[in-house]
């Protein structure tokens, strides 16, 4: 009897193996991605909505990439570990981001490329919804935290503690 060779397990540069469920997310993307932009190549899609169902595809890992750390947090009723100055510089730019829209479609007089851009919007309005989460998880719910001292910060720098 052959022993069988296990698939290549990505390992990220901090040690953590991605998920089963990760890559196999990611090649479902790809895969849609692929079909997608052949089928607007033969004329089936517009090119325009192969731009829009990227913009979804964009919406749909920016949610995958806030709804961990805001379960993480709820989970350890703690903020310890990360900044929360990148979360006030990601609110920073998606508010920024949908004030260009609205002050866009003011100035023309014409909402249909604030509405229409679906994509820009919905991240926009995610990006801002998961931001001030963060900062009523920091601020509001977990402020009560401790100081880190500098071992404890090291075993948080390298993903032990949690």
């Amino acid at each position: 009897m052959e022993a069988k060779q296990m698939p290549h397990h990505p390992v990220h540069d901090d040690g953590h193996l991605m998920s089963y469920t990760c890559m196999a997310f990611c090649s479902l993307i790809g895969i849609f991605v692929i079909i997608t932009a052949s089928l607007s190549m033969m004329g089936v899609f517009t090119w325009l909505r192969f731009i829009d169902n990227l913009a979804l595809i964009k919406m749909i890992i920016t949610a995958c990439k806030y709804y961990p750390q805001a379960v993480h947090n709820y989970k350890r009723k703690s903020t310890l570990g990360w900044s929360i100055a990148r979360v006030w510089l990601d609110f920073i730019g998606g508010s920024m981001s949908i004030a260009q829209m609205i002050l866009q479609a003011v100035n023309t007089d014409d909402w249909s490329g604030f509405i229409g851009n679906k994509g820009k919007l919905g991240i926009g309005l995610l990006s801002v919804g998961f931001d001030i989460v963060f900062v009523v998880q920091h601020y509001l719910l977990y402020y009560h935290q401790k100081p880190i001292d500098e071992e404890e910060e090291e075993t948080v720098e390298k993903g032990k503690k949690y």
